[in-house]
């Protein structure tokens, strides 16, 4: 597993940034994992639109008539304001020529004032060019104005947006549509553009990818949609800059009639205590300054077209593909800063389409390359690690055996060595020698030879604990650290070691073979043991003692003036 990380790098730095595409394509995406900070990049583009051009021209061309605190106190009016206030207002603005008339409130019931509501109802038949709002409940009914009002109308729309997860408006809806496909209503956006352009009301139609207003007249107005009957909204202008009449000036003959004359009209609650209020991408906004800003857009029928699908993937799959590979390619300096220029030249990038009202999703474009270069670099920096543990394993690990090579086994002794003598703690060290092995590789060759020396190499590593090092020495010889072990006990490990391969049977193809070693002891502490050099040449000593004792048994190197075997076999 090792050497694939390291021998396959680049491979798999791509199937990670396939991994993450797929991952957020897949799976994030879809369940909103990411939504808050999706919708926070589109305010973001939003804004930065705003600031480099400003509200569009078109934007006089509306004019707002606000039911806001100063108009109730100067009327002396209270709310819910009598119905013929605004058939008084509806007069005065149609003496003052206004294109159209747009009332963003709800008549769905009588008033307490029966004579009102036949004032309104005689103004709206008088104008003939005054819109009405309808909405759907939260249950889904649609609900529009009592007929009282309905009839003599121009006509009515519903003025429902969706909100995101974050509670703020950045869809709307030109028309509502049963998933049958069975259509409902057209919104009074919708319906507010017919009139302006003069346009029956009944000459709106939808053709399962946009709303067409006006399909026989040259000034028609084509909104396409998305995700079956939504489109972005496209927000131009902050409410501050929209043209801004309170009520109480019209109906007191404050307000010069050109500043009405040929205009949209929208009459809509700016009071507080109405509580028509929403969170926008510029700020908390008033119902009806976002009803201004989707007029505005379809004036101009500058409606945002949104790519996904697979271009979507595609685009993010590419990007981050390119920066996998750099992040792999150049030094970690070199990678960060052309990610850097990557991250700027995708967002600036994005901001010029934005302008030209292409989105797409400009938060994974922007983001999943950091992804992708933070998970690389730690792939990249791991890799190197492993690929360095790969080589030092490799440079301490004898091929054949498996074992620790000499110069590991030296370094590993004199730690250990160092360390029982710091903590005055035993340590005992065991070389062994395969007897013999030479003539053994005259009769049966070398091949049969490294089955044996595998073979005892096998049993030395199984008959240790977890704390020893086992090593192998030297040609045939082979050699155990056994920390905070005795020379009693070392020489109880080794006579058993030496019992265990007397009686193995070592495989050479049809025939089975037996060998014996010999083993020499030394441990701490004892006499004249000084240094891990010295701890080496006493366990060799008693190595040779065992060899010319006639081998295939131990020697411990404290007992050699004693002539004593721990454990004796056939030599």
């Amino acid at each position: 597993m090792l050497k694939f990380f390291s021998k396959h790098g680049y491979t798999t730095c791509i199937l990670i940034a396939v991994v993450i595409v797929l991952l957020y394509s897949l799976i994030i995406t879809p369940l909103g994992g990411l939504d808050i900070a999706r919708l926070k990049t589109i305010d973001l583009f939003y804004n930065v639109k705003h600031d480099l051009f400003g509200p569009p021209p078109e934007h006089d061309d509306i004019v707002i008539i606000s039911v806001d605190d100063a108009s109730l106190k100067k009327l002396s009016v209270r709310w819910p304001i009598d119905r013929g206030v605004f058939a008084e207002l509806i007069n005065r603005l149609n003496a003052s020529g206004a294109q159209v008339i747009c009332l963003d409130f709800f008549f769905i019931n009588e008033s307490e004032n029966p004579a009102g509501d036949e004032r309104l109802a005689s103004a709206l038949a008088e104008a003939g060019n005054v819109l009405l709002a309808s909405y759907f409940s939260v249950e889904g009914q649609y609900i529009v104005p009592i007929d009282l009002f309905r009839y003599p109308a121009l006509g009515t729309g519903f003025v429902n947006k969706p909100r995101d997860r974050d509670f703020s408006i950045r869809r709307a809806q030109p028309l509502s549509v049963l998933p049958n496909g069975r259509l409902i209503d057209y919104s009074l956006e919708a319906r507010v553009i017919a009139a302006y352009h003069r346009i029956p009301q009944d000459d709106i139609t939808y053709d399962g990818q946009r709303v067409i207003i006006g399909t026989q007249y040259p000034d028609k107005v084509i909104v396409p949609t998305y995700g079956h009957d939504k489109i972005l909204l496209n927000y131009t202008t902050h409410f501050d800059e929209l043209r801004v009449i309170p009520m109480w000036q019209v109906l007191m003959g404050k307000v010069p009639q050109h500043k009405i004359a040929g205009k949209i009209v929208l009459i809509g609650a700016t009071s507080e205590s109405i509580h028509d209020t929403y969170h926008t991408p510029f700020g908390v906004m008033p119902g009806v300054g976002i009803l201004a800003n989707n007029l505005l857009a379809m004036l101009r029928e500058d409606s945002i077209r949104e790519v996904g699908g697979w271009v979507n993937f595609a685009l993010l799959l590419l990007v981050s593909i390119l920066t996998a590979t750099v992040v792999y390619k150049l030094s970690a300096s070199k990678g960060f800063l052309l990610i850097l220029c990557e991250f700027l030249a995708i967002g600036q990038l994005s901001q010029v389409l934005f302008t030209k009202n292409l989105w797409w999703d400009f938060f994974g474009l922007l983001y999943l390359p950091v992804a992708v270069y933070i998970v690389t670099s730690f792939y990249k920096y791991a890799s190197l690690v492993i690929e360095s543990m790969v080589l030092r394993r490799e440079a301490s690990t004898d091929g054949l055996t498996g074992l620790a090579v000499y110069r590991h086994f030296e370094e590993r002794l004199r730690d250990e060595f160092e360390r029982a003598k710091r903590h005055n703690v035993p340590l005992a060290l065991i070389i062994c020698d395969i007897d013999h092995f030479k003539k053994f590789n005259d009769t049966y060759g070398h091949e049969s030879g490294n089955i044996v020396l595998k073979g005892v190499a096998s049993i030395l590593k199984d008959s240790s604990r977890t704390i020893d090092i086992v090593a192998r020495y030297g040609g045939e010889e082979f050699c155990a650290i056994l920390p905070l072990t005795t020379e009693e006990g070392a020489g109880v490990y080794a006579e058993k070691l030496r019992g265990t391969i007397e009686e193995h049977q070592f495989s050479l193809g049809n025939k089975l073979v037996k060998v014996t070693i010999s083993l020499g002891v030394a441990a701490l502490p004892t006499q004249n043991i000084n240094t891990h050099k010295d701890l080496i040449s006493s366990a060799d000593i008693a190595l040779y003692s065992a060899k010319d004792s006639g081998r295939n048994r131990v020697r411990v190197f404290s007992n050699l003036n004693q002539k004593s075997d721990i454990g004796k076999g056939a030599s």
